[in-house]
């Protein structure tokens, strides 16, 4: 339940700003601020549960089988880091990739996270990984 992972789970509510009491407003602003946010989820990924917490979604409450899409949550309905200014900007890509955990192909790569890429970066990694279809 939430409160037993509020209690126990030291780092994840601090980061996600889920303690009502405790939340971190300089932390939410530079979030927000971020120019893109990539979102990778692995349709096979059986390493992160539930997979759609790649995306910020979550189960409800209570249950371990009913999942909250990352819309549904009261981490974005609340915009509790930034994350639903982010996505209202249209700076949040949910991306969804075949593979298990991390699996990430050079073609999706390419396609989702080297067009993110800054300057310098943006060459290294197409070097990386081939910068002629990206």
């Amino acid at each position: 339940n939430i409160k037993g992972y509020l209690k126990s789970c030291k780092f994840l509510p601090k980061l996600n700003n889920e303690r009502p009491n405790d939340r971190n407003p300089p932390y939410k602003k530079r979030f927000s601020s971020l120019k893109n946010l990539v979102l990778i989820m692995s349709e096979n990924d059986t390493v992160i549960t539930p997979k759609e917490s790649s995306w910020f979604g979550f189960y409800e409450d209570g249950s371990t089988n009913n999942i909250l899409q990352p819309k549904k949550t009261k981490l974005y309905v609340e915009d509790w880091i930034g994350l639903k200014t982010l996505d209202k900007a249209g700076r949040v890509k949910f991306i969804k990739v075949g593979g298990t955990h991390i699996e990430v192909s050079d073609a999706d790569m390419k396609k989702y996270v080297v067009p993110f890429l800054h300057n310098k970066w943006r060459r290294l990694a197409e070097a990386e990984y081939g910068g002629d279809e990206a």
